[in-house]
């Protein structure tokens, strides 16, 4: 029997709720013809491929906010870019993959695998370590990417809005004091 016959026999034979709780739906059958893990592509399901140059900018955009201003200020640039460096590379690996050897000889490109961050927190200590990043901020990359992402496909407002003049507050007429005052 092929695949769909599989499929669609069970949709006749089992009610769709029961399908779900055993994940035997569409999106679960796409998710598993991927060769990226389940959470990674649920994370980044609605992002798109990253486009030239995007991973230094989103590196800059990360950086204040996974170090300190006083991290900041006593790194020196030496550091700093070591720090950036090691960010560009974590974001590539997390949202393209990581190549598992040389291009082909006709150009065709290595197959990728894709690591989830716990995977490269314990066994691929070499690309954050060295750099100062901590367990805790590793962790935060990928909090950090999907706002990036958030960011970039949030319409941002009209940059030159024509002014609007602004109401004025009616001003309010003094009450006469209840007192017997002077």
């Amino acid at each position: 029997m092929s695949e769909e016959a599989v499929q669609q026999r069970m949709s006749e034979i089992y009610d769709p709720d029961t399908l779900k709780q055993h994940f035997h739906t569409e999106p679960d059958e796409r998710i598993r013809q991927k060769d990226v893990p389940e959470r990674l592509q649920l994370i980044f399901e609605k992002r798109e491929p990253a486009a030239p140059n995007e991973f230094p900018k989103e590196a800059q955009w990360m950086y204040p906010l996974l170090f300190s201003t006083a991290a900041e200020e006593e790194a020196e640039p030496a550091q700093v870019e070591l720090r950036l460096e090691s960010v560009r590379t974590l974001l590539s690996i997390l949202r393209e993959g990581e190549a598992t050897g040389p291009d082909a000889e006709d150009g065709t490109p290595a197959p990728r695998v894709h690591l989830e961050p716990a995977t490269v927190q314990h066994f691929r200590k070499e690309l954050w370590r060295p750099a100062g990043i901590s367990e805790a901020q590793l962790r935060r990359l990928v909090d950090l990417d999907a706002q990036y992402g958030h960011l970039q496909v949030t319409p941002s407002p009209d940059p030159d809005p024509e002014p609007q003049p602004r109401p004025r507050a009616p001003t309010p007429t003094p009450t006469p004091c209840p007192c017997p005052c002077p």
